[in-house]
């Protein structure tokens, strides 16, 4: 299998490469000058890893379709039950295709295999190439394992479903590159003539500069995926059913805009002829949240603990004396007011607070700290330990603004500026948190710093 660089240049070339992946099938991209690398034509031998439903069907019926003398030898899943169907499936499809089986099914008793290490016993056998079909989070050591042994491989997409499998994907694409390998993924769009034609087009320039776009997947709810392996049965292990249902689990499948929205995200790659730089994401299922559908888009965990109400001025605004005891900071009083907001906060704020402090009002009860206003922090921070004090500094902000957002248990406050003109908005807004309760006093808090700090 390992030939020098020089021949891999002259019978596989990169451009040829992409030439001949959107031309054929994964056995057709073997194929160069009538030769297998260095070998005859007459069978190319496969390995099926992976005996599920993409690879007893699209997997290793596309790949006898593609090319002539394709003989699958071997093949092997997790589950013993998988490994059994599989012929029978297999031989139909072949069939409905009207491919011989006699001349493609080679698989016999011993080249059957069941187990999480079955995969390494089908790339020991006398095979030219390899299709992955397993879930995706078994893609990149299987990959690896098939690169190291010399094999060709197809890959359904997507390749990985974390970083860390990315990463090792890329670095056995780096390896099968160096030894001559050919490794086609599922993205199977770029070979569809549609496509190709469109973006030959674009990129021609024939509806001018592309200067952004939207990709947008439709499909159905799949509420019947593996229908007979929705309900766990009783002998099955969690990690057995999580495997059986992996479209349905974020660390097998990576989740649905991975697994699936990745051959949209490829099209939009293809045509920009670049990769993203940053992302973010929003949203969450509303629909189809029933156990046997795993955590696939669920939302991340955050729960709800307050809501904000929005104010804002109706009428104007009352005039009234501004409180003696409010003073410009002072910074005698820096440690008390770090204090002061970590215990209304609950938070570790002070390199933020600190910033911010050349430009706030203190309110001093007999000398001692009760409540600051921070003017150039978000929307106005005031936090204030008791009533009197937050109503005071209240005062200050809001005979010039006009606009106001405090959280619901501050019922003081808004009573308060409601008194004088103002008036709810309609719009309300949530406090939500992820993980550990953190201890607060909504109650003290008399203008918030805004969502942008979190």
């Amino acid at each position: 299998m390992n030939i020098s660089s020089d021949n891999i240049n002259n019978q596989l070339s990169r451009r040829r490469f992409v030439k001949m992946s959107v031309q054929g099938g994964a056995a057709a991209l073997l194929i160069s000058n009538g030769m297998l690398y260095g070998k005859s034509l007459d069978k190319i031998k496969v390995g099926l890893i992976g005996c599920g439903g993409r690879g007893t069907r699209a997997g290793i019926i596309d790949c006898a379709q593609s090319a002539a003398g394709i003989e699958l030898i071997a093949m092997c899943d997790i589950f013993e039950d998988h490994v059994k169907s599989a012929p029978e499936q297999i031989k139909t499809n072949l069939q409905k295709r009207g491919l011989s089986v006699k001349d493609i099914y080679k698989v016999t008793p011993e080249t059957t295999f069941v187990g999480f290490d079955a995969y390494k016993k089908v790339i020991a056998c006398d095979v030219d190439m390899v299709i992955l079909t397993t879930p995706p989070y078994f893609r990149p050591e299987h990959l690896r394992a098939a690169v190291e042994a010399g094999k060709h491989i197809f890959m359904e997409k997507p390749v990985a479903v974390d970083p860390v499998g990315v990463r090792s994907v890329m670095e056995s694409a780096d390896m099968a590159m160096e030894k001559g390998l050919a490794i086609v993924a599922g993205t199977q769009l770029r070979r569809l003539e549609a496509y190709r034609e469109t973006v030959k087009r674009i990129h021609n320039g024939d509806i001018g500069d592309i200067t952004g776009g939207q990709v947008v997947r439709s499909g159905g709810a799949m509420r019947n995926w593996k229908i007979e392996e929705k309900t766990r049965k009783p002998e099955w292990t969690e990690m057995e059913y999580h495997i059986r249902r992996w479209l349905f689990w974020t660390w097998l499948s990576g989740d649905f805009v991975t697994e699936m929205h990745v051959h949209n995200l490829d099209i939009m790659n293809w045509i920009l002829q670049s990769h993203p730089l940053k992302c973010m994401g929003v949203g969450g299922r509303q629909v189809r949240t029933e156990k046997e559908y795993g955590d696939v888009y669920r939302k991340a965990g955050f729960r709800v603990v307050s809501e904000y109400f929005f104010l804002h001025r109706v009428k104007q605004w009352n005039d009234t004396l501004i409180s003696k005891s409010i003073v410009p900071y002072r910074d005698e009083y820096y440690t008390a007011a770090i204090e002061l907001d970590k215990k209304i906060s609950g938070e570790e704020r002070e390199p933020l607070i600190k910033e911010h402090l050349d430009n706030c009002y203190l309110y001093l009860d007999n000398h001692e700290l009760t409540g600051f206003y921070l003017p150039d922090l978000g929307e106005g921070l005031i936090l204030a330990g008791c009533t009197t004090t937050g109503l005071e500094l209240m005062k200050i902000k809001y005979s010039k603004v006009d606009k106001a957002v405090l959280p619901s248990e501050n019922s003081a406050g808004i009573d308060f500026l409601k008194r004088h003109g103002f008036s709810e908005s309609g719009t309300k807004g949530k406090r939500m948190i992820l993980g550990k309760e953190i201890p607060w006093k909504p109650d003290c808090i008399f203008s918030r710093i805004g969502g942008n700090y979190g």
